[in-house]
């Protein structure tokens, strides 16, 4: 840890750095401080760091598509289902440390940028990436065989995407 002149002394992109890097650094497993704009922006950098804003849009999207889908499995809140269907907050998944302590990991604008967009999402902005997709995956990977595909409708997301996106019926 720093000490105050240290800080001090730095340049202003350095400690703008260092004071990101403590505030959104968690140890907490369920992420209980976190607001859901943190949240959301948690799972872009998870799931979508190397996204362009459009598919981190279409992504961010996703979850509040299943918030609003009126099914329950899906979660009746945001942080319900991010926690318990979007795999970086997973135990088992090698994104959950990555998403704790994001600036340890990547330069601090890229976790900006992705609170950047979960804010734009939660305020209903650029609502022409909102799809009515709940389901996505990337396009190096077959549709999980644990969903139902005859459920699903596939939607052609206009763009050079890492991901493919799905409604549900």
């Amino acid at each position: 840890m720093k000490s105050l002149t240290g800080i001090l002394l730095m340049n202003p992109v350095e400690a703008l750095s260092q004071d990101l890097g403590l505030l959104y650094f968690t140890d907490d497993p369920e992420f209980k401080n976190d607001s859901d704009q943190v949240l959301l922006a948690r799972m872009l950098f998870g799931e979508a760091r190397s996204c362009s804003d459009e598919e981190k849009m279409v992504i961010a999207y996703t979850a509040i598509e299943r918030v609003n889908d009126n099914k329950k499995y899906n979660g009746v809140k945001l942080r319900d289902t991010l926690l318990n269907h979007y795999d970086c907050f997973h135990k088992r998944n090698s994104q959950k440390s990555i998403i704790s302590n994001p600036l340890k990991h990547e330069p601090a604008e890229i976790f900006e940028n992705c609170l950047e967009l979960s804010r734009f999402a939660l305020n209903g902005k650029y609502q022409r990436f909102n799809t009515g997709a709940t389901l996505y995956h990337t396009k190096d990977i077959d549709t999980p065989s644990s969903w139902d595909k005859s459920k699903l409708v596939d939607i052609d997301v206009p763009g050079n995407f890492k991901h493919r996106f799905y409604i549900e019926r």
